[in-house]
């Protein structure tokens, strides 16, 4: 799976357990920054490089 699919994939998974865990936590970001460090955002965001649109688009089929 390319890096930029990867990342939409680990999103769409943090956002599933935000409302299924802690439904109602007023700013979440603190929560974001622990799930992307121990998911391994960084590698992937080096990975991906510059997200053009239509490189973002080829994803939306």
């Amino acid at each position: 799976m390319p890096p930029l699919e990867q990342l939409f994939t680990l999103e769409i998974e943090f956002h599933r357990r935000l409302r299924m865990d802690a439904p109602g936590v007023p700013d979440a970001t603190a929560l974001h920054t622990s799930y992307a460090l121990q998911s391994g955002y960084e590698p992937l965001l080096r990975g991906i490089g510059r997200v053009t649109a239509p490189s973002r688009d080829s994803y939306r089929s």
